[in-house]
């Protein structure tokens, strides 16, 4: 018999489901700006390196996630412009990256120290 608790690890959502789908959004986003790029632009080099950033948390160790951030995360998933203008795509693409990655970032408490740890890392001044 399975206990509730391996029921629910078995159904969280990953780290690495959220990415995937997150890539795939991307991409279709990116795929429709396209068209609109040019070199003052320069859409495509910022997409590439957004891109990069997103492809990367794919090689990091699946996690679960929580389910209020899993929401949120679907939630800028779904957020995705259809048949926009330039200007909501290129915020869109820009925008996305930075904050599906700040929702999944695992380190927060990191950098973030609390004042007057033990710890040398907490007694680094934040300037």
């Amino acid at each position: 018999m399975q206990t509730t608790a391996d029921g629910a690890a078995r159904s969280a959502v990953t780290s690495t489901e959220l990415c995937r789908s997150a890539l795939e959004v991307y991409d279709a986003v990116q795929a429709a700006a396209a068209h609109y790029d040019d070199p003052d632009l320069g859409l495509a080099i910022s997409c590439h390196l957004s891109r990069i950033r997103l492809a990367s948390r794919l090689g990091a160790a699946r996690w679960a996630v929580d389910a209020d951030v899993a929401n949120e995360a679907r939630r800028l998933i779904a957020s995705a412009p259809a048949g926009a203008s330039l200007a909501v795509l290129v915020d869109w693409l820009d925008a996305f990256p930075v904050a599906f990655l700040a929702l999944l970032n695992r380190r927060v408490p990191q950098v973030m120290p609390t004042p007057g740890g033990r710890r040398a890392w907490d007694r680094v001044s934040l300037r």
